[in-house]
């Protein structure tokens, strides 16, 4: 080699090193950014698509939309992962009562007469039972 040729290849050689580093980066930024919870972990709803389910947050929706200050949930909704106590600590201060008018149910599911449909998202209904 001449003396030309090797400061050449050594800017090369950190070229490429350079390169991978930014590729290597901006592969692990983008697979773990929503692996990670939010980079604001003190904002009011950081975590919530992380650790809670669809059906949970839905919920949650539909119960701030409708203005409820207490909710039942039917027992095949409540059957799908304890979802009447895990609603109760996520839906506070709105609270799970049973004799409660609202009531959360499924989109299949059969409900009691004399309930009427107040909203509906995805698999989640939420009936006035009067």
């Amino acid at each position: 080699m001449n003396s030309a040729s090797a400061p050449l290849s050594s800017l090369l050689r950190y070229c490429i090193y350079f390169w991978a580093i930014l590729v290597l980066l901006n592969f692990t930024f983008f697979t773990l950014k929503d692996i990670v919870i939010d980079t604001y972990p003190f904002k009011v709803e950081a975590g919530i698509q992380q650790s809670l389910t669809p059906e949970l947050i839905t919920m949650n929706k539909l119960a701030k939309a409708n203005d409820l200050h207490s909710f039942a949930v039917s027992k095949p909704l409540d059957e799908m992962g304890y979802l009447g106590l895990r609603a109760a600590e996520f839906l506070y201060p709105i609270r799970l009562s049973q004799d409660s008018s609202s009531l959360f149910a499924t989109k299949n599911e059969l409900v009691p007469l004399g309930c009427h449909l107040l909203a509906q998202q995805q698999n989640i209904v939420l009936y006035d039972c009067r």
